[in-house]
């Protein structure tokens, strides 16, 4: 495989995504359970309520969108970009000393600084099948550092960027949701 064809190359647990879908889907079921038994309260106490879950879910469904489907590593314009909760670090292929697929996927900068995802943490399962994902992964970011090395040393020197990534969006429109959904299964049901 051409070192050009790893360009743009992302790696994501696929496995934890899917995971987090159901994770969603019981928040929603909560919600729905909640918001039945809220029912009952009065108006007042019926929208602290809402607002205290709705607070509480959108936080745990940031954590898990943040985890499963927003963190990965990327390979890009010479750049391993390591996306976590809520930093996105941009090391250098010449920083890159190599990559480590045993357990979690981890790579390591030649100033010895070790960056790693929570998405792409170890697990029980990829343990029992040898890590095979995380390894092929770290074995493609080695070859991606090597071959662009010269030409990032060319463009001068440069050190590992890290950028604050919160998500504060995510979060208001997660909040938001909830409330709503919340407030519109709450406020139909029959008392």
């Amino acid at each position: 495989m051409m070192s050009g064809s790893l360009e743009g190359k992302s790696y994501r647990n696929i496995p934890g995504t899917i995971f987090s879908v159901f994770c969603f889907g019981f928040l929603a079921f909560l919600v729905f359970g909640f918001s039945f038994d809220s029912n009952e309260f009065s108006t007042t106490k019926f929208f602290n309520v809402a607002l205290a879950v709705s607070a509480l879910f959108s936080v745990a469904a940031w954590v898990m969108l943040k985890g499963a489907f927003l963190s990965r590593m990327r390979l890009r314009s010479g750049f391993v970009e390591v996306d976590g909760i809520v930093f996105r670090y941009r090391i250098p292929a010449d920083l890159v000393a190599s990559a480590s697929g045993n357990g979690p996927l981890e790579v390591r900068s030649a100033g010895g600084e070790v960056y790693g995802c929570i998405g792409m943490s170890g697990s029980v399962l990829g343990s029992l099948f040898g890590d095979r994902y995380h390894r092929r992964a770290a074995d493609e970011i080695n070859r991606y550092a090597r071959t662009h090395r010269r030409a990032m040393k060319r463009n001068g020197p440069g050190g590992v960027e890290r950028l604050f990534r919160f998500g504060f969006v995510w979060i208001i429109v997660s909040f938001v949701l909830w409330f709503g959904l919340f407030w519109a299964i709450g406020t139909t049901v029959p008392r």
